[in-house]
């Protein structure tokens, strides 16, 4: 059975990285992008940016670790950021279905039960939206842009989630319905226990992390094709924290780009040559597509026993 895994799991991995290539091919200027190269120092930026976007599944897979340790599930960080990693090319397949699919089956194959996996699953999507909105809103006061031209619903999506936060953090209300058969209690217990108000606390530390990073990757880029002293670090980074939440808010994009980069055009509008503003956030996208894609050929051919499958408890099942 486990030869015919091996099997079955290269012979996807081939598939998502052909679809991945298509992907670029078809989405992508890349004639806009071949310009953008010939240019002396791009190449030398774009190379910073992939190393920083890198950083965060190092980061990603340190929070997950912290949260499933909550749900009584012991993990080294390695065999974490492995699934992330190796996981993380299905979020191009349109509907965002089987990045989540294919995390959790490689999750529970390791054995980390569907409780804590769906407990945790939740909590991250959670904690990363409010780091994003933290993120983005304190780089965007510190940066030149203005709040005019974003959506109205940030205050209210930023509002929603600080109360949502609070309730998740708290541990008070587990431990009312620890011992409660009543049916209402019985549904929340399987949304598995609360990360509590320090364990959070790290988790979006370390999602701040994350985009503190993509806006080191961002800044680099534009530095190299002379949009500093428009386009700062601040900016940069706020530009792609509230792009993160607010894609799911955008119906549309220009350009032909997808929600997420639209919504860096809104943040980033008037503070440089449109023409240019669109390359960077062009390379952007291929920035963060070559990373995922790095990631996923070191984490596919790092050698398996590097990644202990039985170790740690496995409540939960």
């Amino acid at each position: 059975m486990s030869v015919a895994w091996r099997w079955i799991s290269r012979f996807i991995a081939a598939g998502l990285a052909a679809y991945v290539v298509w992907f670029a091919l078809r989405h992508l200027a890349l004639e806009s992008l071949g310009a953008a190269f010939q240019r002396p120092v791009v190449p030398a930026a774009f190379a910073l940016a992939v190393m920083a976007y890198c950083l965060i599944y190092p980061f990603s897979g340190w929070a997950w670790q912290r949260l499933l340790g909550r749900q009584q599930v012991q993990r080294p960080v390695w065999p974490l950021v492995r699934i992330i990693a190796l996981t993380q090319l299905a979020k191009y397949i349109p509907g965002n279905i089987a990045q989540h699919a294919s995390r959790a089956a490689m999750s529970v194959k390791q054995g980390i039960g569907w409780t804590p996996y769906l407990a945790t699953a939740w909590q991250e999507a959670l904690l990363s939206v409010t780091a994003s909105l933290v993120v983005g809103g304190l780089m965007l006061a510190l940066s030149p842009a203005k709040m005019t031209g974003l959506p109205p619903e940030l205050g209210l999506l930023s509002c929603a989630i600080a109360l949502a936060v609070l309730v998740l953090c708290s541990e008070r209300p587990h431990a009312l319905i620890a011992d409660s058969q009543r049916l209402p209690a019985r549904l929340l217990r399987k949304l598995g226990r609360p990360p509590g108000a320090a364990t959070a606390t790290l988790a979006i530390g370390m999602y701040a992390l994350n985009y503190l990073a993509v806006g080191v990757a961002i800044w680099s880029m534009a530095a190299a094709l002379g949009l500093t002293d428009t386009v700062t670090f601040p900016l940069a980074t706020a530009a792609f924290a509230l792009s993160w939440t607010l894609g799911f808010l955008a119906p549309g994009a220009p350009a032909g780009l997808g929600a997420r980069e639209g919504v860096m055009l809104l943040v980033l509008q008037g503070h440089g040559n449109s023409k240019e503003l669109v390359l960077l956030v062009l390379l952007t996208r291929v920035a963060t597509l070559t990373g995922d894609f790095i990631a996923f050929l070191a984490a596919w051919w790092l050698p398996a026993a590097a990644e202990p499958a039985s170790s740690g408890s496995t409540h939960g099942q």
